[in-house]
């Protein structure tokens, strides 16, 4: 069923009585199935000679109106019928709404604006219509008058699709930020919180007759529906990402953050292993990195679109713009102790300092031959410390910003670094089977340097100094005695293990392995307590607050 277009789906049409749907194509083609078989209804319709990106149907089901990038009328975006049928609205790239008589054919009005107009509706008592473009404007128009009504401003990306509720009094937009905004139709105020959930650009909505439900697609895969009461939203389809390369322990111990490749970062419950808040959702690629401030106030996020974010805790909004300097992925971020400023390190062998409070670069350190790939900051916030894939550990004075010391050398790229509590020691990790090393600062000497039969993934100290952790391909993350390096606990996956860490009381160890299994181990005892934490996840290292 459905199976006919030569390449790919770009739009969908319900017919008004619900029993058909017409489809357009990359192939230039528009087909009609019967909804409820599947059933191809006659040849497809042909005439465009590009991709068919917008189709509608007339409000008495007998017309149907398709727009394509093949300029029939420019490259159009969306096209609606008024629900009277007397007009048809279209708009796209020229960035203006035309509205035609439906009977013919004449352009009646047009209405410009500053960017790409990518969807248009009519309010249903056909004297409105609103249109959502990439300048992250909504605006209301009347129709009769052709004259502006109302501009809507909020969101944080282009504005993919709108549309009023069947009772006129709401006005629902989908954007690039990965949220939908509901807003009063009548005041253009935001009726409730901005609507959380999708990881990915929101593409598509429509309300239930009755206006009670919103259904909203995304490119993350999923569609969503959405009690507009409440709020609140169920996944009736989703395709799972599920590499997770970063968690961060919130100060409480009850709670941690992880972040990865499905683009946002949750935060978990430790009791019952479930998110306890929407998803945090503005990167367009996996997120690498991720640390939370002292105060459980901010988190920041450091991403493959080359961006850093930080986030206010409170809110579960960005604080800030999001931060644009580094040129490629963004691997590893720091707060801070005194919370003023972030620190930040990636694949363009760069580490950036910026200002927690206006977002601005303070400098830029040029800071390794290679990618750097992990960040600690010392306890008194004197020191950063870098890890790279040049296999060395570098410092650096964070009130100059230049190099303290010659470098540390190590056998194999260095994936994770640590600061001991009372600074005195740094915890490393390295690839090329090379190990973890325990390292006097003062001294400028290693002290000792513990094997895995493989790579080791991540290192952590115990908050209280007196134990560390290390995770390695070998499949066990292991529990040593920081002063003798005495083997404690060696904690098993049937998997390679990228991550561990302690928790803030050190009562907890958390774990995560390649096929997605976070675990939590009571320290003292190495006894499993959770077997595993929310869904099947890929994991890299942890860092604990």
């Amino acid at each position: 069923p459905f199976k006919g277009h030569t390449n790919d789906i770009t739009t969908v049409a319900y017919s008004p009585d619900g029993a058909f749907i017409a489809t357009g194509s990359r192939d230039q083609t528009i087909r009609i199935w019967e909804a409820e078989t599947g059933r191809q209804v006659g040849e497809p319709l042909e005439g465009h000679e590009g991709s068919v990106d917008a189709i509608a149907y007339s409000p008495d089901g007998q017309r149907l109106v398709s727009g394509s990038n093949d300029e029939t009328i420019d490259w159009v975006l969306s096209v609606q019928f008024s629900p009277d049928g007397a007009l048809l609205a279209s708009g796209g790239v020229d960035n203006f709404i035309k509205l035609w008589n439906a009977s013919t054919g004449d352009c009646v009005a047009t209405l410009e604006h500053p960017n790409n107009v990518n969807s248009v509706s009519f309010s249903p008592d056909s004297k409105c219509i609103v249109t959502a473009c990439d300048d992250r404007a909504v605006r209301i128009y009347d129709v009769g008058q052709h004259l502006l009504v109302r501009e809507l401003t909020g969101h944080r990306g282009y504005i993919q699709c709108v549309q009023y509720s069947p009772d006129s009094s709401l006005i629902a937009s989908a954007s690039s930020d990965h949220t939908i905004r509901l807003w009063d139709a009548s005041t253009g105020n935001l009726a409730k919180a901005p609507l959380r959930g999708h990881r990915h650009y929101v593409s598509g909505l429509s309300f239930s007759r009755d206006g009670q439900q919103l259904v909203s697609s995304s490119e993350d895969e999923s569609v969503r529906v959405w009690n507009v009461a409440s709020g609140e939203s169920k996944i009736t389809r989703m395709k799972a990402y599920n590499v997770i390369r970063a968690v961060a322990w919130f100060s409480d111990g009850k709670h941690f953050a992880s972040a990865g490749d499905d683009l946002a970062i949750r935060i978990w419950d430790t009791q019952t292993g479930q998110e306890s808040v929407a998803p945090l959702v503005w990167h367009s690629k996996g997120v690498n990195g991720i640390d939370i401030s002292k105060n459980d106030g901010l988190l920041a996020s450091g991403g493959s679109d080359a961006l850093v974010c930080i986030w206010d805790l409170k809110t579960h909004d960005l604080a800030l713009e999001p931060l644009s300097g580094h040129a490629g992925f963004v691997y590893a971020v720091k707060f801070t102790p005194d919370e003023t400023r972030l620190v930040t390190g990636g694949d363009d062998k760069t580490i950036i300092v910026w200002s927690v409070q206006s977002g601005a670069s303070l400098h830029v350190i040029e800071a390794h031959s290679g990618a750097v790939w992990a960040l600690s900051i010392s306890p008194d916030g004197s020191q950063i410390a870098s890890g790279a894939d040049d296999k060395t550990v570098r410092f650096w004075d964070t009130s100059s910003y230049e190099p303290i010391g010659e470098p540390f050398e190590h056998e194999g790229s260095v994936h994770s670094v640590c600061f001991s509590p009372d600074g005195s020691q740094l915890l490393t990790g390295c690839w090329n089977k090379a190990g973890a090393s325990l390292w006097d600062i003062s001294l400028r000497k290693k002290i000792r340097t513990i094997k895995h039969d493989e790579d080791v993934n991540c290192v952590q100290f115990s908050m209280d100094g007196s134990k560390f952790i290390s995770a390695s391909d070998d499949r066990i993350a292991r529990l040593w005695e920081a002063s003798t390096g005495k083997l404690l606990r060696s904690l098993r996956h049937a998997y390679r293990v990228l991550a561990a860490a302690s928790s803030p009381d050190d009562a907890l160890v958390l774990t995560g392995d390649r096929v997605g299994d976070l675990r939590l181990w009571d320290a003292n005892t190495g006894k499993l307590i959770l077997p595993k934490v929310g869904v099947t996840i890929h994991a890299s290292c942890h860092t604990c607050i």
